[in-house]
């Protein structure tokens, strides 16, 4: 499986699920957007969201900020997208 998110759809369970080795350790502060797109990114890939040699200074207010606003632009997008599939289903 390329991912926890493929194991997870076709055999409906992650219990002998082993990440791929190989991320790269990012810059990006803990809890930053430009963090939280390298977790994505790895999560993608099927690899391991943490590295050993990852950034640990927190992020600041305004990376917070840009933060929160970044999840609610996709929250609204995600439930745009089920509402049209919803849509689609029932006519």
């Amino acid at each position: 499986m390329k991912n926890i998110f493929e194991e997870l759809r076709f055999k409906m369970h992650d219990e002998d699920f082993e990440p791929r080795a190989g991320s790269e350790p990012t810059a990006a502060r803990p809890g930053s957007l430009e963090k939280l797109h390298a977790l994505a990114e790895r999560a993608e890939r099927g690899q391991p969201l943490w590295h050993p040699l990852d950034e640990c200074i927190l992020a600041t207010v305004s990376e917070e900020l840009e933060k929160a606003k970044y999840i609610n632009k996709i929250f609204k997008q995600r439930i745009a997208e089920r509402q049209h599939t919803r849509k689609a289903k029932h006519g």
